[in-house]
């Protein structure tokens, strides 16, 4: 590139705007050491290339910038076509200098006939000295007249600070320096008071997080502790409703059991009792008269009541014995689901002890559909009877659950004996 070309291209604002001004001085200081004569009329293109800015968001900042600068030192230039670059004459305009350091200026002012008074006494003595060193070849000093002297002393007295003045100013001084070496004791301490201040609190609030932690690692154990003891009563507390609950199914297991077992029982004594009967009966039909007959079915019907009343009585032993162990799951257990099963055991307990509850004035009978019926009253059992209702094979009882036997059975002259209460 030529020396009389300066490309700007990548620079910064401020960073071109400096490297203009320099080569425009150097320019022109190596121009001037050339030419020292050089007419003002002279002249010395050269060309400034900035960019014409597109590719800047802003515009040609840099562009700008150099134009302001040339108009400021009062240059010649011209924008070329295509307004990237200046044609500027770089010897043309002013040079521009920073400003000087500041001086200050003061203007001593004194008395006029003072002035003129010294000024005669220089004058004389330095004649007065000059001749008659001239005179005699003598290079001493000579003494100079007491008047001179007594001017001399004036002027210096005058000119000179009095001792009393150098001592206020040395005092004052002192006291300046005194007062200062106070104030930056006092400062000083000051400085050394905030720092013990400041690391009292910083040592006060080590010590506050400290305690804080403390409490709150003591508050997390206690919690822990408790935690732990919770669980602990949790756990035993869900053991024994667990072992509560297994005793009571248990329970129910062995009650339900039970009663299957004696349901069981009862059913073949009953059904080995009437098949004893209805042999008796045979028998007796064969081998015996009519009137010993009918004494043998009213021995054989007292004996088949003796022993519903005999199984009544052990149900009913039974029956308590079911209850007793009832109130004791009851009363021994404490959790509500407990006590809602041992409810709910009494009412079943209730309904079989409702369905063994024996009716002397009641009847039961089975219907066609194998479904138990009643309890009627005698009275409504002898109307249905004589209406035709019923025949010698309708299966009877006095109890809901049984033994049922056939109305033939229980009254071997039903048409006029059966539920009647005197036969009974």
């Amino acid at each position: 590139m030529s020396a009389l070309t300066l490309d700007l291209h990548g620079r910064r604002l401020e960073e071109a705007v400096a490297e203009v001004t320099m080569y425009f001085d150097r320019i022109r200081r190596t121009y001037s050491s050339i030419n020292n004569a050089a007419a003002p009329s002279n002249s010395l293109n050269v060309t400034i290339i900035t960019g014409k800015g597109s590719h800047s968001s802003q515009g040609p900042v840099l562009r700008s910038a150099i134009q302001r600068l040339l108009i400021k030192r009062g240059m010649n230039y011209t924008l070329e076509h295509h307004k990237g670059a200046f044609t500027v004459d770089a010897l043309s305009g002013w040079d521009l200098y920073a400003a000087g350091p500041a001086t200050s200026t003061k203007v001593l002012v004194s008395d006029q006939q003072e002035f003129h008074m010294q000024a005669a006494c220089k004058k004389k003595a330095s004649y007065g000295a000059s001749f008659q060193q001239a005179a005699t070849g003598n290079n001493e000093t000579i003494a100079k007249p007491s008047i001179m002297q007594k001017e001399s002393s004036v002027s210096s007295e005058r000119t000179e600070p009095l001792p009393k003045h150098v001592a206020l100013e040395n005092e004052a001084l002192s006291l300046a320096k005194r007062q200062s070496m106070i104030d930056a004791q006092q400062q000083k301490n000051e400085q050394i008071k905030l720092r013990n201040d400041k690391r009292l609190e910083m040592k006060k609030a080590i010590e506050e997080s400290r305690a804080q932690s403390a409490i709150y690692d003591r508050c997390k154990e206690d919690e822990e502790a408790e935690f732990q003891k919770a669980l602990a009563l949790s756990c035993q507390e869900a053991n024994e409703n667990n072992n509560r609950d297994y005793a009571a199914d248990d329970l129910k297991i062995a009650i339900e059991q039970s009663l299957l077992e004696e349901q069981e029982r009862q059913s073949r004594e009953t059904t080995l009792y009437e098949e004893n009967l209805n042999k008796a009966l045979e028998e007796s039909a064969q081998d015996s008269p009519k009137q010993e007959q009918l004494d043998l079915l009213q021995i054989l019907a007292l004996s088949l009541k003796e022993k519903e009343m005999e199984d009544m009585r052990e149900r009913d032993a039974i029956q308590k014995a079911i209850e007793l162990s009832y109130n004791d799951a009851l009363h021994s257990s404490d959790d509500s689901e407990v006590y809602q099963l041992s409810v709910e055991e009494n009412d079943i307990v209730d309904q079989q002890q409702i369905q063994i509850r024996v009716r002397d004035s009641a009847w039961f009978y089975i219907d066609p559909q194998d479904k138990v019926q009643g309890p009627f009253e005698p009275d409504m059992m002898r109307a249905w009877l004589a209406a035709g209702y019923f025949n010698g094979d309708l299966r009877i009882s006095q109890q809901q659950i049984g033994p049922f036997f056939s109305l033939s059975t229980y009254f071997p002259f039903y048409l006029t004996t059966a539920f009647n209460p005197d036969v009974d």
